[in-house]
C-alpha cells in the first residue's frame, strides 16, 4: 500500500467520502457537500483546515516544516507534505482537526 493509499483510507475512516473536486483535477474527500481535502501529488495533501482551525493549532504544529503553505493562516487551506509512513499520523491528526473545524 502506498502512503497515498494509506492516507486515503485514514481520511475515509474519518467520515470523508470521495467525489469529484470542485477545483478540478481528480477526486477529493468531502464531508457532506464541503470539500475537505485533495491531493496535489503523491506526497502533498491540500487540507481545508479553516483559518480559525489553523489558529487553534499549537504553535509548534503551525511551525512544523511538513506544513508548506506560505500563506497558512491567511486562507482556509494548507498544504501538508508526507514522505514517510511516520508522517501519516501527523497528517491524520491535522485531518481530524479539520473535520472538527469544518463541522
Amino acid at each position: 500500500m502506498t502512503l497515498r493509499d494509506d492516507l486515503s483510507a485514514r481520511l475515509q475512516a474519518l467520515g470523508a467520502t470521495l467525489s469529484p473536486s470542485r477545483f478540478g483535477g481528480e477526486l477529493a474527500f468531502h464531508l457532506g457537500r464541503r470539500e475537505l481535502a485533495h491531493f496535489h501529488d503523491a506526497f502533498t495533501l491540500d487540507l481545508r483546515i479553516t483559518r480559525k482551525g489553523f489558529r487553534e493549532l499549537e504553535p509548534s504544529v503551525r511551525a512544523d516544516p511538513r506544513i508548506v503553505s506560505p500563506d497558512a493562516g491567511k486562507r482556509d487551506w494548507i498544504e501538508v507534505r508526507f514522505r514517510r509512513r511516520a508522517d501519516l499520523a501527523f497528517v491524520e491528526a491535522l485531518a481530524r482537526h479539520a473535520v472538527r473545524a469544518n463541522g
